[in-house]
């Protein structure tokens, strides 16, 4: 079943089946989508200036309401953005969350005086406008996750950094990417910039991360999959394929698109993994590694003989050793011993991501901290800027049927699979449905749905006591 852009009853299938996961993973959307991004590390000028929502509500601007539905779900059309986002958007609510007595009860844990919707840690990720200037819009605090949070501070007051009143020209369009983003503007159309600016957001970055003391608190884990975070979100755009190409290349962009967007999620949040365990480098003489960037289950889990927790012989891991990046990693090593990479990529290249994966793994899982901070340091940043350069290639690669087909065969082979906790095997599922929303008939919806039940977490559970992985296997066709 191909996904064509229009075809909003499959899309409701696809949101059905990852909003399932989303919620047995007691991840839930609105809990997390208030983890906003940050300065992008873009050519901007000092000090970028917020002008606020206020610029974009007009009805003449991005306010109009045709196209609107109850669920925000319909068609969007330009001229509604605004309209769906405040309308249905969770986004919306990000400061709002900050009020709720689960908000309350977090803050009190961490900081016992200080309310949530005052705490310096909470308005960097829930509001906006925290990190920018916003003597433009100082009310922008209370607009949570706004235009600007994904789509850069516009300028408000004009400038060589503003976007604002440019976007609006007739030269826009005819504007490089390169121009509009030393304006400040992110490119969101662009599947990379968009997995980072997301990532930033649900996965973490320097001065924005949730610890394990935040966990422990009672924050939700944040465990972030591209292509189900935008099946749940009321969509106030319109995926279209790149300018210039020709119609069967568009075609293709089009019938592929879910394919692309979770090949270059998981790489993009791999990356993001990455740069949050060098951030962490600096305070290992002290504290070692930060605890939530291990698999919560490897710790959490009922004192009873499960075969999951025994151990895995490929990767010759101990009984109880912790996971390191149990949720963004399991599945990027496995992909990048796809045959069918971008020609911009050899063997070679992929070959040292998977043996740089390794190696950190290997030392951040056995506590073994190398004596030379730089050299690990240096490690980290050069196996980041490989990611980055796979999900730039994966960005222009022409990928057809048979490349989809052949991604879900290498999840879904025996020698190669990749489930070996309750982690990867979701991380498995969810690339499964995105393959499948993109043409794979392997395998089937009903195969599907009897995968997401296994994976399910019991009732008055908060962790996945019964999951097991051989009956997962023989779900898939496996066993």
């Amino acid at each position: 079943m191909h996904r064509a852009a229009s075809d909003n009853r499959t899309r409701q299938c696809s949101i059905r089946m990852r909003s399932s996961l989303a919620l047995l993973t007691s991840v839930a959307i609105g809990a997390v989508m208030g983890m906003t991004a940050g300065q992008a590390p873009l050519a901007l000028a000092a000090d970028p200036v917020l002008a606020g929502v206020g610029s974009c509500a007009a009805s003449s601007c991005h306010g109009a309401l045709h196209a609107m539905t109850s669920s925000g779900r319909g068609s969007p059309r330009p001229g509604s953005e605004f309209s769906v986002w405040v309308s249905f958007d969770d986004h919306h609510e990000a400061y709002a969350t900050l009020f709720s007595e689960e908000s309350k009860r977090i803050a009190s844990a961490l900081y016992h005086d200080t309310k949530a919707n005052e705490a310096e840690t909470c308005l960097k990720c829930h509001a906006t406008a925290a990190g920018y200037d916003a003597t433009g819009a100082p009310h922008a605090i209370v607009d949570g996750v706004s235009c600007e949070s994904c789509h850069g501070p516009s300028g408000g007051g004009g400038g060589a950094s503003s976007w604002l009143a440019a976007h609006t020209s007739r030269t826009w369009k005819a504007m490089s990417a390169g121009e509009k983003a030393a304006m400040g503007f992110r490119d969101m159309r662009n599947l990379v910039e968009r997995a980072r600016v997301c990532a930033e957001c649900h996965v973490g970055v320097h001065g924005r991360e949730v610890t394990h003391e935040m966990i422990a608190a009672g924050h939700p884990r944040l465990a972030f999959e591209l292509t189900a975070y935008l099946a749940e979100m009321p969509r106030h755009w319109i995926e279209q394929p790149p300018p210039n190409l020709d119609k069967q290349l568009a075609r293709n962009w089009t019938d592929t698109f879910e394919a692309r967007a979770w090949m270059i999620g998981q790489i993009m949040s791999a990356e993001a993994a990455v740069r949050m365990l060098e951030d962490q480098v600096p305070k290992w003489d002290t504290s070692g590694p930060e605890f939530s960037q291990f698999g919560c289950f490897s710790c959490h889990h009922d004192l009873r003989p499960e075969p999951w927790r025994e151990g895995d012989p490929r990767a010759s891991r101990r009984v109880g050793q912790p996971v390191w990046g149990s949720w963004y990693l399991p599945l990027v090593r496995r992909m990048a011993t796809f045959d069918d990479q971008p020609p911009t990529l050899n063997p070679h290249q992929m070959a040292k991501i998977v043996e740089d994966l390794g190696a950190v793994a290997a030392r951040i899982e056995n506590w073994q901290m190398p004596p030379d901070r730089q050299e690990m340091t240096l490690m980290l940043q050069t196996l980041a800027a490989a990611l980055r350069e796979w999900a730039m290639s994966c960005e222009k690669f022409d990928f057809q049927q048979a490349h989809v087909a052949s991604l879900a065969e290498l999840l879904t082979q025996r020698n190669e699979f990749a489930a070996t906790d309750w982690d990867s095997a979701a991380q498995v599922y969810l690339g499964l449905v995105a393959l499948h929303e993109a043409g794979s008939t392997r395998p089937t919806r009903q195969q599907l749905t009897t995968l997401r039940e296994v994976l399910r977490f019991g009732d008055d559970y908060d962790s996945p006591h019964e999951f097991q992985t051989n009956e997962f296997l023989r779900a898939i066709g496996l066993q």
